[in-house]
């Protein structure tokens, strides 16, 4: 069975699947192209194509009233996440970020509210993926479009630097004039926009390194398709603790 939730800026979590709120009648889940062409005679040359915006349509039944005015308090805590899942064999769930365009309020009928709600999206599908270790980070990525990365190297360490495989070519590499002192960490994001390089102190206080980049270098990351392996390294004698989170994302799921 599918499953169907929305969690919002407060992390919490509204269950689209039980009696009291049901989400059903959905249309607009899979995906759409923007596509442009050149003419040549009788033939068509491709020139762009982009993934047009995913606009998801459908009814919510609502129980009772107060339901409904709890569900339009919820969702008043923007930004919302739409998760998608249920229905692969290792029951994944998928996330996509979305506004809510319109929630109409019905009369109250046999069988509760049947509400239209219209959700249009800010991305497409994605997961997020983890994994953490020293030196050598290993990640499979299954999708064709590039994921970004947001790595989080421990201090101490002095002058970091990278390299990123893609199926054993490498693709990329970065490096940094620094140092982060113990207690410190230096994050490169490739995830949020813009793009990233800082160094985060207690209590999240942070300083800009992008200024410290060896601009020979590409420095930001991207996950390919297949096996991606990180290769860290720094000047210092400590042992290094990198962790390196990747969004995933997907046409459609």
């Amino acid at each position: 069975m599918r499953t169907f939730a929305l969690i919002n800026a407060l992390g919490s979590r509204w269950s689209l699947n039980d009696m009291d709120s049901f989400f059903h009648t959905m249309k607009g889940l899979g995906q759409g192209y923007d596509t442009s062409y050149t003419r040549i005679g009788n033939r068509f040359i491709q020139q762009k194509s982009s993934l047009s915006q995913k606009k998801i349509t459908g009814k919510i039944r609502f129980r009772r009233y107060s339901d409904f005015s709890d569900f339009s308090a919820f969702i008043q805590h923007k930004p919302l996440t739409l998760v998608y899942g249920g229905f692969t064999p290792e029951n994944n769930e998928y996330l996509l970020d979305v506004v809510v365009k319109t929630l109409e309020k019905s009369e109250l009928e046999n069988g509760g509210l049947q509400c239209n709600i219209n959700f249009e999206s800010l991305g497409t599908y994605y997961k997020i993926m983890c994994a953490e270790g020293g030196s050598v980070i290993t990640m499979h990525s299954d999708t064709v479009i590039g994921a970004g990365v947001r790595i989080c190297i421990q201090g101490p360490c002095v002058n970091p630097y990278y390299r990123h495989y893609l199926n054993s070519i490498e693709v990329c590499s970065g490096r940094f004039m620094c140092s982060i002192p113990m207690g410190h960490k230096m994050i490169i994001d490739t995830i949020k926009l813009p793009y990233e390089v800082k160094d985060y102190a207690e209590y999240d206080n942070d300083t800009d390194l992008y200024g410290t980049s060896d601009f020979s270098t590409k420095r930001f990351v991207s996950l390919g398709y297949g096996e991606n392996v990180l290769e860290f390294f720094h000047d210092g004698s400590s042992a290094l603790n990198v962790k390196v989170e990747a969004k995933i994302e997907y046409e459609s799921v």
